[in-house]
């Protein structure tokens, strides 16, 4: 497990802090993210299926540990080329 976990904010306060830190040049695109995360530029397919993931995870209301996610994503999707 990492300590990239990504969660949607649990109130006005904390999503408050949160843009504010995106506001002041805190926040990274997700293809920077994943870039920092394998070493390499991603392909568009895995920024879309993170992107997907995310979303999906705010919607739910759940923690993702998103560094775990991208690996195990890249592993599957190396198995079946």
């Amino acid at each position: 497990m990492s300590d990239w976990k990504v969660r949607k904010p649990t109130d006005d306060i904390e999503k408050f802090k949160v843009d504010l830190a995106i506001a002041n040049g805190a926040g990274i695109s997700i293809e920077k993210f994943i870039e920092q995360i394998i070493g390499e530029k991603p392909d568009k397919a895995l920024v879309e299926a993170t992107r997907l993931c995310l979303s999906r995870a705010q919607e739910e209301s759940e923690a993702i540990d998103i560094e775990t996610w991208i690996k195990e994503f890249i592993a599957w999707r190396e198995n079946f080329a």
